[in-house]
């Protein structure tokens, strides 16, 4: 749940053919690499790094984005209950 130490590398490649029954002809590329170090105890820099590219005739909605909901740490979607 709260890693200390280590790294993690993944990437993903996506491929849409409409001989597979998709409705465009596009290939995504998906890469992300994090990494974790301690500093003192209870304190890790944790860095993280992506990249993303898209290939061929790819609609609006699947098209490589910046940041989003995930790419903070610390921060999640949904409401905060206060006090």
């Amino acid at each position: 749940m709260n890693p200390w130490s280590g790294s993690l590398f993944r990437s993903e490649v996506l491929l849409y053919s409409e001989v597979l029954g998709s409705q465009a002809e596009y290939q995504k590329l998906d890469m992300e690499y994090r990494t974790f170090h301690s500093v003192a105890e209870g304190k890790v820099i944790a860095l993280l790094a992506q990249y993303q590219q898209a290939f061929g005739d790819v609609p609006y909605y699947d098209m490589p984005e910046i940041g989003g909901a995930s790419s903070m740490r610390g921060y999640y979607q949904g409401n905060i209950a206060t006090r």
